[in-house]
């Protein structure tokens, strides 16, 4: 079994690489499990293939970057049938892959991991930081796909 993520290291990071990259949230993510699993038939169905699944199992942690509040904390898993050989090379993007059982499963999996994280953040205040101040001008780093509309300060002190 797997140590939990040192979570204090997490908020420490948290916290610097939002400063750094001036950013609201950060998320960690950390594959846990990537294996195999072969399940043998019985010793009277020797003609039949043995059956190989392959594991996926992924821990997540979304920070909130100015806060270091742990927002989300997760681990989620899939299996499915592995159609490929056990030794070779897949290309990971390769529609293959992709379109394959296990393929299948893991793009559910990253569904379900997106889901999550638009669920814990729909509903939370956008914060922007102040870049600049100078010249009558404030320097925010939010913008336009946040919805904020460029305005000169003087324009909504006058409005009052």
């Amino acid at each position: 079994m797997l140590s939990p993520p040192d979570t204090n290291k997490n908020l420490s990071n948290a916290l610097k690489l939002a400063a750094k990259t001036g950013t609201q949230y950060v998320l960690f993510g950390e594959i846990l499990d990537f294996g195999i699993e072969t399940t043998s038939h019985a010793k009277l169905s020797f003609w039949k293939d043995d059956e190989v699944s392959r594991h996926l199992s992924l821990s997540l942690s979304l920070y909130d970057g100015t806060s270091g509040e742990l927002l989300l904390q997760d681990r989620l898993t899939a299996q499915a049938p592995w159609q490929f050989d056990l030794h070779g090379t897949v290309n990971s993007d390769s529609p293959a892959l992709w379109q394959s059982n296990f393929g299948l499963a893991a793009h559910e999996l990253i569904k379900n991991i997106n889901q999550k994280i638009d669920d814990t953040i729909s509903c939370l205040p956008t914060y922007g930081r102040v870049l600049a101040i100078g010249n009558e001008q404030l320097t925010v780093n939010i913008g336009k796909r946040n919805g904020v509309k460029p305005r000169r300060l003087t324009d909504s002190v006058s409005s009052k």
